[in-house]
């Protein structure tokens, strides 16, 4: 038979799809604001790409934000379906270590002594800054507090990414002895009957320490027969804060007649 012409055919394929990433970590512990931008070059057409990540996550983008840490794996295709030679290796966003702040609190010993202690360890990386505010226009930079009166004591710790964690800590109000008193003076001029009575509702083996005018003694919460004059008393008891008290007596100016 006759033979044709030659024919020469030409296949050609699609350019390859070429992808490569720049990922932004999160900027501190628990946040989600990691991103991820995709360079792509090649394929025909638009260029699709499914991501998949931590948490259910998904989305159809190029570039995505707003991430929580973890691994997010993608997918990329032209408009026919292609994808790239190359394996998508997925992306790792990471976040910094947590920063942890522990806390040791001494209250006040006794009320109104002002030697409440905080002293604070912080785990996690870097160098930290302190700031402190408290009672009565309180403030430091000082990790750990001393001479403290009760109150409620705030802090925030910023590292060097800006980076901030809070924590409250209350100094507790010291210990106290309430005591009520009840005076009676003198009822006649020259009469030897004033008295004083304290009671401590809220003491355990509550003490008494009394002196007074003429050399006055007592070790007890009730003093009778009293002279007139000045009489001071430290009332103590298991917490070991003592409370002066200072009482005066006095007499009712003698009669006179005219």
């Amino acid at each position: 038979g006759c033979l044709g012409p030659t024919l020469t055919f030409y296949i050609n394929e699609p350019n390859d799809i070429i992808i490569s990433s720049i990922s932004t970590n999160v900027s501190c512990y628990s946040y989600n604001d990691g991103l991820i931008d995709l360079i792509v070059q090649g394929g025909t057409g638009t260029v699709t790409t499914n991501w998949l990540g931590p948490n259910g996550y998904s989305m159809i983008s190029e570039d995505i934000y707003n991430l929580a840490p973890g691994i997010y794996s993608y997918i990329s295709t032209d408009i026919f379906g292609c994808s790239p030679s190359s394996f998508s290796v997925p992306i790792v966003i990471s976040e910094p270590p947590a920063v942890v702040i522990n806390s040791t609190v001494i209250d006040e010993s006794c009320y109104g002594d002002a030697n409440g202690e905080i002293d604070i360890t912080i785990s996690g990386a870097g160098t930290f800054s302190y700031s402190w505010v408290g009672p009565n226009g309180f403030t430091s930079t000082n990790p750990d507090l001393m001479t403290l009166s009760a109150g409620t004591y705030n802090l925030t710790v910023t590292d060097l990414n800006n980076c901030v964690q809070t924590i409250s800590e209350n100094i507790n109000i010291g210990s106290f002895i309430q005591v009520d008193t009840f005076v009676n003076n003198i009822s006649c001029n020259g009469f030897l009957d004033g008295s004083i009575v304290l009671l401590t509702p809220n003491s355990t083996n509550p003490t008494f320490s009394w002196s007074g005018p003429n050399g006055f003694s007592s070790n007890s919460s009730i003093i009778s027969n009293l002279d007139i004059g000045n009489y001071f008393v430290v009332v103590n008891d298991n917490s070991y804060c003592p409370i002066p008290l200072y009482f005066s007596i006095s007499q009712p100016y003698p009669l006179s007649f005219s």
